[in-house]
């Protein structure tokens, strides 16, 4: 009964830090769209455009910080949950990149964009053995 309980504190923990991240991202991502257009916007042109250009460029930094502070935290302290959050935040953000982001640029940049995808994606398939154990209860 008592581990029962103790487990089901450690969820409702950890939901909780799932929830903090959420909203973290959320309230970063609005203040920096707030403050992209604030400090942009030119009378006389549209809002809309720093906008997407904020969505488009500042989101996607702001998400890889907030994950590689997230990774350094649980690496730190030894907290596997932290990097489970970390590389859940870092997949969306690759996500992001390359389903909505990907459809302004232009051919070129595409190609590139994605030849440097499938070399990240190498170099962690050749490093996943030697970091694996990161990912695993100590």
């Amino acid at each position: 009964m008592l581990n029962q309980r103790s487990e089901m504190q450690a969820m409702q923990f950890r939901m909780g830090h799932v929830f903090a991240l959420f909203m973290l991202v959320f309230i970063l991502s609005s203040e920096s769209t707030h403050l992209w257009v604030w400090n942009n916007h030119e009378p006389g042109f549209a809002i809309r455009s720093n906008i997407s250009k904020s969505i488009q460029i500042a989101w996607p930094i702001l998400w890889s910080f907030i994950s590689f502070v997230y990774m350094f935290i649980g690496m730190k302290y030894k907290v596997t949950w932290f990097r489970f959050l970390s590389l859940g935040l870092f997949c969306l953000t690759i996500l992001k990149l390359f389903i909505h982001d990907i459809s302004n640029v232009s051919q070129g940049g595409k190609i590139a964009a994605f030849i440097i995808l499938g070399v990240l994606l190498l170099i962690v398939s050749f490093m996943y053995p030697k970091i694996k154990g990161l990912f695993t209860e100590s």
